[in-house]
């Protein structure tokens, strides 16, 4: 799942024409990282509720910090371009 959506960014943000061209490789180097990152980290498993999410994402940035940066490096690119 999360690499289809990670595919389905990529493609748009390969799309961008009128997007300044240093932002838009800057956008596709760090979903690059994201996707390096990802193959690190092993899946944890799903809780149901907003306060495991929440816990869960607290432990991801303590536990993985450079692939919590790059997430929210993407989203603030990904909205930058107006994705």
């Amino acid at each position: 799942m999360i690499d289809d959506t990670l595919a389905k960014i990529e493609s748009a943000a390969k799309k961008i024409s009128d997007a300044d061209p240093r932002r838009k490789a800057e956008l596709l180097a760090l979903l690059d990282a994201l996707k390096k990152e990802l193959r690190g980290p092993k899946a944890a498993p799903r809780k149901p509720s907003l306060k495991a999410l929440a816990e869960s994402v607290e432990e991801l940035e303590a536990s993985h910090p450079s692939l919590a940066r790059a997430v929210d490096e993407i989203c603030r690119e990904l909205a930058a371009l107006g994705i």
